[in-house]
């Protein structure tokens, strides 16, 4: 009876120790992927597809030890192939080329980053998350939309240069304005509005107008709507202020003009050097700037913790050593605290 017992039991808890050291096994791996993770500052897509992959090897474990027949063996393995191949079949269209299509936004070709600026057909922001099936922008308006990584991939898109991009406005004004004069004027209103390298050229030659652009290089992306406004704002100044004109040939109004008239605002002292009155990018991005200077501040973490380590490494004497140790935990913990995006 004591055999038949033991006989019973052992199956069993080769079953039980092997469940326990797959469990073992993948709180391990975790926090050793997440901590390289962390480290390193990859995105967390290697660490959830390499997840997945052990979860599947520890599960096949499992079934190996199982005290049951080899047909039945066999049987089990069979079926999980099964659900797990109809469940890539039923969602493959969504959720399996959004995460492919996730690994290429992170890993290859279109290298996305927290903070960006993109416009992609229509919608335009600073990306705020890059998670594993979407990608979270915050608009204009301070509102969040989700673009799925597969429309980004499949879709052209538009990344806005951190280290500039250039700023540019049109206005139309009459044949009889000297053309030198107006290029001249708009260089000077794109150098106002704080761009650089500003050029201006005829941009169209109209029925009854030309059309002129204004174009200068915006260092600073995190004010580009703003710097956008300031440049028409600074057109306008200027041509307003040079006594140019900036009405179409064949305007018409309804009251009596004398012949010399100009039609143009008359700016009092209020108006000299009057700001423009915008709300601020702080205000409509401030979630996007806020993961943005998380990522940087992550960043300069992850350098120091990489100089301690080498200091740690060359550390001779014992206090040295643990004063060291103590500084690695503490960077440690605040890279976790940084990637929670807690304050």
């Amino acid at each position: 009876m004591l055999e038949a017992t033991i006989g019973w039991l052992e199956p069993l808890a080769s079953t039980a120790a092997t469940l326990v050291a797959v469990i073992l096994f993948l709180a391990v791996a975790r926090r050793v992927l997440e901590r390289r993770r962390i480290r390193t500052g990859k995105p967390q897509i290697g660490t959830q597809l390499a997840l997945t992959v052990l979860s599947f090897g520890g599960l096949l474990a499992i079934l190996v030890v199982l005290p049951i027949s080899e047909a039945t063996r066999g049987q089990l393995i069979t079926l999980i192939g099964i659900i797990i191949s109809a469940s890539i079949a039923l969602s493959s269209s969504t959720i399996v080329s959004n995460a492919m299509a996730g690994v290429m936004v992170r890993l290859v070709g279109r290298r996305l980053n927290i903070g960006d600026f993109v416009i992609a057909d229509g919608h335009a922001g600073r990306i705020t998350e890059l998670g594993l099936l979407a990608v979270q922008v915050q608009t204009r308006d301070r509102n969040l939309t989700w673009i799925p990584n597969q429309w980004i991939i499949e879709r052209p898109a538009t990344l806005i240069r951190p280290s500039g991009t250039i700023v540019s406005t049109q206005v139309s004004l009459s044949y009889s304005q000297d053309r030198s004069r107006v290029e001249s004027l708009m260089v000077t209103a794109a150098k106002r509005a704080g761009l650089e390298e500003a050029y201006a050229y005829v941009q169209e030659l109209g029925n009854h107008s030309v059309t002129y652009t204004v174009r200068g290089l915006l260092t600073d992306t995190t004010k580009l709507l703003q710097s956008r406004a300031q440049l028409r704002a600074a057109v306008l100044d200027t041509l307003h202020e040079a006594s140019v004109e900036i009405v179409s040939p064949v305007f018409e109004v309804s009251r009596r003009l004398a012949d010399d008239a100009v039609i143009m605002p008359r700016r009092g002292a209020e108006s000299e050097g009057a700001a423009v009155h915008l709300p601020p990018e702080h205000v409509m991005f401030d979630r996007a700037q806020a993961a943005a200077e998380r990522t940087r501040k992550a960043q300069e973490v992850r350098d120091e913790l990489a100089a301690t380590e080498v200091q740690l490494k060359a550390a001779k004497g014992l206090a040295e050593r643990s004063r060291l140790r103590d500084v690695s935990q503490r960077l440690e913990q605040e890279l976790l605290k940084l990637e929670s995006g807690a304050d």
